[in-house]
């Protein structure tokens, strides 16, 4: 049983993340655990609303924008909603409960056993899959942001599999959290941001490394499985920070995600 007093400093604390006011009168909270906790971790006041100012395409009326969005948002994250597709304050801290405490996570697969492996650092993930040929009939060849974009979702696969029951082959893949480590927005729900049916993998018969159960265009969660010869084959599995020294450098790359959007993944 979680203390009432804790979850309303959590859910404070996450307010002020936001960036936006909220009516804290009558709640039972612990003040100076509160400032406490922002002594220690400065740049999370007011972290979103800061990161919105500067990603905002505008460069004026942006405080007046802004104030919508808190309008907006202020009314939906105080609702009282747990559903873990549904983001209010409530449920994010139900499922942060649920998944328990948070653990350093890296992702580890097999480098290129060929002879003359990729030089460039841009090209170096290129050995892991081929490329089939378009609609146009010709094979174009994969942009570093959609690796990036690939390696991410094997990651997001291989995470979520685990609060999946252990033989499950599909998981459950909500759309909003995965374009969120994008770094994108994806109103227009297109399925081509984030599913690439044309990274194919397998030797003499190849198959893509992505699957997905579910053609419904308007997504918000599908069934999805990446290629389990293809983890297989490269090793590639999701340790724990203690794991990493078993590990040989020479031969595995070890990933550290270094937050979201492009450019956030950094090999160690």
């Amino acid at each position: 049983m979680v203390n009432n007093e804790l979850l309303n400093d959590t859910r404070v604390i996450l307010q002020r993340w936001c960036g936006i006011d909220f009516d804290e009168s009558g709640l039972q909270i612990d003040r100076e655990s509160i400032s406490n906790w922002f002594e220690k971790y400065p740049e999370a006041d007011g972290w979103l609303k800061q990161y919105w100012m500067f990603h905002c395409a505008k460069t004026t009326k942006k405080e007046k924008m802004w104030n919508t969005i808190e309008k907006q948002w202020g009314k939906s994250l105080m609702e009282k909603d747990y559903a873990e597709d549904h983001i209010t304050l409530d449920s994010v801290i139900a499922n942060a409960i649920n998944r328990g405490p948070l653990r350093e996570r890296y992702m580890v697969l097999r480098k290129d056993r060929a002879d003359t492996p990729a030089k460039k650092e841009k090209e170096r993930f290129t050995y892991l899959y081929s490329m089939k040929p378009g609609k146009d009939g010709k094979i174009h060849s994969l942009q570093e942001k959609t690796r990036e974009k690939l390696l991410k979702n094997i990651a997001m696969y291989l995470f979520s599999r685990e609060y999946h029951p252990k033989e499950q082959k599909f998981i459950l893949l909500y759309g909003d959290k995965l374009l969120g480590w994008y770094g994108l927005d994806d109103y227009k729900r297109e399925r081509k941001k984030w599913y690439f049916p044309e990274c194919v993998w397998g030797d003499p018969d190849e198959k893509p490394i992505m699957e997905v159960y579910s053609q419904e265009k308007g997504w918000q969660f599908v069934k999805m499985a990446i290629n389990q010869d293809f983890l297989e084959y490269f090793e590639i599995r999701i340790i724990d920070e203690e794991q990493i020294k078993d590990y040989d450098k020479s031969k595995y790359w070890i990933i550290k995600d270094m937050g979201h959007g492009q450019g956030s993944l950094k090999c160690i």
